[in-house]
């Protein structure tokens, strides 16, 4: 019964990878039929006061501590494995003269894996342990950036702000164990990046530094089996993301 549950759960990921492919190649079609079109037309569309637009692309999460502990004991055998996430979303930007604030609304996906490794009961044997994580989150972003460039076409700015992040649901996998946590999390975090625009195209790079520590204790996860609530992951980590869209 927990394979087929597997099964389906695995389907389900599937079919959501799937759909934000298709989401982020619709959304690269439109970029490059939007930067055809907008030539003409870039110099009034820079000076408006109000832009909004849509953007999706990807990220991968930067680990600058990982500790994790057996009841309260820490581990000294441990890896953390960061993996490829994706996102998308909606922003409004209000331009004032070189400056601009720019509030935002995303989705988040973003994955890891803990690995750690424990004494076996029988003298020199261990049981290694493997626990992937797929996070999903709510951002929203309250951007305050600088042009630093702004020449026909193109258009060059830095920025920085805080980042209201909402981690409302956690699936975790461990062999054959599935389990959520589904309490949410609320962050304030704090990004710096830059971003470009060919006339409408937008290509903007981030990184966001998470505060406070992203630590996992799976005594406080619900669903989470008996022999992994012993178990604590402390760390600290910050998310880099690139990503592309249409600005209008």
């Amino acid at each position: 019964m927990k394979r087929a549950g597997n099964h389906s759960l695995s389907e389900s990921v599937g079919q959501k990878r799937k759909a934000m492919t298709r989401f982020l190649k619709i959304l690269a079609l439109c970029c490059c039929c939007g930067g055809l079109s907008a030539q003409n037309n870039a110099d009034t569309f820079l000076d408006n006061a109000f832009n909004w637009g849509l953007k999706g692309g990807f990220n991968a999460t930067v680990v600058t501590h990982y500790d994790v502990a057996k009841s309260g004991e820490p581990l000294e055998d441990k890896t953390f494995t960061n993996k490829t996430g994706y996102g998308g979303g909606l922003f409004i930007r209000i331009n004032l003269g070189e400056l601009f604030m720019q509030p935002e609304f995303a989705y988040c996906y973003s994955k890891e894996r803990y690995a750690f490794v424990i004494p076996g009961v029988e003298e020199n044997s261990a049981l290694s342990f493997r626990i992937k994580a797929r996070h999903h989150e709510v951002s929203v972003p309250v951007l305050i950036g600088y042009n630093m460039v702004k020449s026909g076409n193109y258009l060059f700015n830095i920025y920085v702000g805080p980042d209201f992040r909402n981690n409302f649901r956690t699936h975790f996998t461990e062999l054959y164990q599935e389990f959520t946590d589904v309490s949410a999390r609320y962050r304030i975090n704090g990004v710096v990046g830059f971003s470009l625009n060919v006339a409408h195209l937008l290509f903007d790079f981030r990184y966001m530094f998470r505060f406070p520590n992203s630590d996992v204790d799976f005594a406080d996860v619900d669903e989470a089996p008996e022999y992994l609530k012993r178990f604590a992951v402390s760390k600290n980590e910050n998310l880099l993301s690139f990503s592309c869209g249409l600005m209008f």
